[in-house]
């Protein structure tokens, strides 16, 4: 059985956050000779002692399977619009093609509507393509994201 939830960084950490988040660089990070994995958790754990970031988990058994973190600020051109922005979203992939990855999103749109957004906003990594789900959600695209990097760090 699946089960959604609302938990603290902390608690997701050592339930296997870090083994997830490590999971996620692995597949969708093209550039990781550039871009070595240094979770900053300390930024967000501020993030959500300021409440503007919460985690989304997904548990299978109470086994940590996949998460999301998301930001929820008001839009920078539109103030009286609260904006859901989704940082990292990630299914492992032992729990996948058994609609957790969908029903992560429909739980994190349910919640944020309930607390107030106007949009939610999720990227799409050219490693790992979810825009055909996204589509089917009724997301529009309506941003191309452009990264050059800068050489090293």
């Amino acid at each position: 059985m699946v089960e959604f939830n609302w938990e603290p960084m902390q608690v997701l950490r050592r339930d296997g956050l870090e083994r997830l988040a490590q999971e996620a660089w692995l597949e969708v990070e093209g550039e990781k000779e550039k871009f070595p994995l240094d979770m900053a958790w300390s930024r967000y754990q501020s993030m959500e002692d300021s409440g503007s970031m919460r985690f989304l988990s997904a548990r299978i058994d109470g086994v940590l399977v996949g998460y999301a973190a998301v930001v929820m600020l008001p839009h920078l051109r539109s103030q009286q619009v609260m904006m859901a922005q989704v940082l990292d979203i990630f299914v492992s992939k032992e729990a996948r093609s058994k609609g957790v990855g969908l029903r992560l999103i429909n739980m994190l749109e349910d919640w944020m509507k309930r607390l107030g957004a106007g949009c939610l906003v999720v990227s799409e990594r050219d490693e790992v393509k979810t825009g055909k789900l996204f589509k089917r959600l009724g997301y529009k695209s309506n941003e191309r994201i452009w990264a050059k990097s800068m050489g090293s760090a």
